[in-house]
C-alpha cells in the first residue's frame, strides 16, 4: 500500500518480489542479499547484482582452499534464499608471476572457467597486471566514434564536431582513467593519438599540423594532464570525506 498526505491506498498482496520499476525495488534487493557476506573468509565486493570474490596468498593451495570454501558457502546461501548464480558467466582470473596450471575451482557442481583477462565494471583486467588489453580496447572504441566524426564533419555546423567529441568520445577516455593511469608510456601515447586525430577533424586542419597547436586552437587539455587533474580532484575528495570512508582510512596519518 501507499501512504501519502494522510491518505492510504488499498492493500495489494504480492506472493513474491516487488513491482518492476519501483523506487523501492533496488533498495529491497540490497536488503535481501545483505547477509551474503556472512561467513565469507576472503574479500567480497558487491555492485548491484554483481558479486566478486578475491583473495591473495603466496601459497596457491591455501588460496584454493579459502576460495573453494567460500564458493560452498555462497552455494548454500543461494539454496536457502532462492537466489541463483549464473555459473557459466562466473570466471576465474589468477594474477600471478607463475602462469602454470592451478587447481580448478568448482561452483554449483561446475568447474569454473579460468581466463587471461576479465572485464569488471567497464575495466579490462589482465592476469599479467598490464593495462595493454584495456588500452587497446579503449582505443578501438574511441576510434570507432572518431571515424564516425570524420564522416559527418563536412556536413554539420563547425560547433557540432566539438560537441560530439565532448558527448561521445571524451567520456570513453575519462571512464576509469584514475585507475588505468598507471599504464605504460606507449599505452598513453596510443590514447593521445586518438585525441589528436579527433582534434584535427574538429578543426579541419591537415594531419601534419603540429599537435600542440591543434589542441590549443580548441582549448583541449591533453589526456595525460586531464588524468592528473582528475586524480588530484579525487584525492581532494578522499582527504575531506567526500568519497568512501574506506578510502580515507588508507591515507597515512602523517599526510
Amino acid at each position: 500500500m501507499v501512504h501519502s498526505n494522510g491518505s492510504t491506498s488499498e492493500i495489494c498482496y504480492t506472493n513474491c518480489g516487488v513491482p518492476q520499476g519501483s523506487v523501492l525495488g533496488p533498495l529491497l534487493f540490497l536488503i535481501y542479499i545483505n547477509d551474503i557476506i556472512d561467513n565469507i573468509k576472503s574479500s567480497i565486493s558487491l555492485f548491484a547484482d554483481d558479486t566478486t570474490l578475491y583473495s591473495s596468498s603466496k601459497f596457491p593451495k591455501n588460496l584454493h582452499l579459502v576460495l573453494s570454501e567460500d564458493l560452498l558457502t555462497l552455494g548454500k546461501w543461494s539454496d536457502t534464499w532462492g537466489v541463483s548464480f549464473n555459473t557459466q558467466n562466473t570466471k576465474v582470473l589468477t594474477i600471478s608471476s607463475n602462469h602454470g596450471e592451478h587447481l580448478p575451482l568448482i561452483f554449483n557442481n561446475m568447474q569454473l572457467q579460468e581466463v587471461d583477462s576479465h572485464k569488471h565494471l567497464g575495466l579490462l583486467f589482465h592476469n599479467s597486471v598490464s593495462w595493454d588489453p584495456h588500452i587497446v580496447s579503449l582505443h578501438q572504441r574511441a576510434m570507432q566514434h572518431v571515424n564516425c566524426l570524420r564522416s559527418i564533419s563536412n556536413f554539420v555546423p563547425r560547433f557540432a564536431p566539438f560537441s560530439i567529441y565532448n558527448s561521445f568520445i571524451l567520456p570513453i577516455f575519462d571512464y576509469g582513467s584514475i585507475v588505468y593511469d598507471t599504464c605504460s608510456q606507449s599505452d598513453a601515447l596510443l590514447l593521445a593519438s586518438a585525441q589528436i586525430t579527433a582534434a584535427k577533424i574538429i578543426t579541419g586542419c591537415i594531419m601534419t599540423t603540429a599537435n600542440d597547436a591543434v589542441l590549443n586552437d580548441i582549448s583541449l587539455v591533453k589526456l595525460g594532464t586531464r588524468r592528473e587533474m582528475q586524480i588530484l580532484l579525487y584525492y581532494y575528495k578522499i582527504m575531506f570525506g567526500m568519497a568512501s570512508p574506506s578510502l580515507h582510512s588508507l591515507i597515512p596519518k602523517n599526510v
